[in-house]
């Protein structure tokens, strides 16, 4: 899925990609922006800005070139707290989100210190533990965040 405009800022938040049937390790999704495109996701929400509830298989690829350049910023400017990035269960620990990657982004938020603001959070609803069976992070740039990465184990 290519990212075609430069700016994604009047999007419902949080933006939430449920399971999508049909995902498998041969079969993934990839959100990036398109070639030669440099994008923002972008907006307020005390959640997220992206919610991962459940889903498997899925690449957000910040590169617009296939490299390691980050072309893709996903900024949450809430003042009242809330994760930029967040992966969850749909209410079953069973169902949580696995083999996500989250590569070469800058995942930024506003920096306050008056209320707790997650780069990537990672959170099951029932059962305990770690959800995010397979989550990779590699080279995201966490920008004005209180707390980079929390993994709650």
């Amino acid at each position: 899925m290519l990212l075609t405009d430069p700016v994604y800022a009047s999007e419902t938040l949080p933006i939430t990609i449920n399971n999508i049937a049909g995902l498998s390790p041969v079969n993934t999704l990839t959100i990036k922006p398109a070639p030669g495109n440099n994008a923002s996701i972008q907006g307020t929400n005390t959640t997220a800005i992206i919610t991962f509830n459940g889903a498997n298989y899925i690449t957000i690829d910040g590169s617009n070139n296939g490299s390691t350049s980050r072309n893709l910023t996903i900024w949450n400017s809430s003042s009242t707290g809330g994760n930029v990035i967040y992966f969850t269960s749909p209410g079953d620990f069973s169902k949580s989100a696995s083999n996500d990657v989250v590569k070469n982004c800058n995942v930024r938020s506003s920096c306050q210190m008056t209320n707790v603001t997650y780069g990537i959070f990672c959170n099951a609803t029932t059962g305990g533990g770690l959800m995010v069976r397979v989550l990779t992070g590699l080279r995201p740039a966490i920008l004005l965040i209180v707390i980079g990465r929390v993994s709650l184990a």
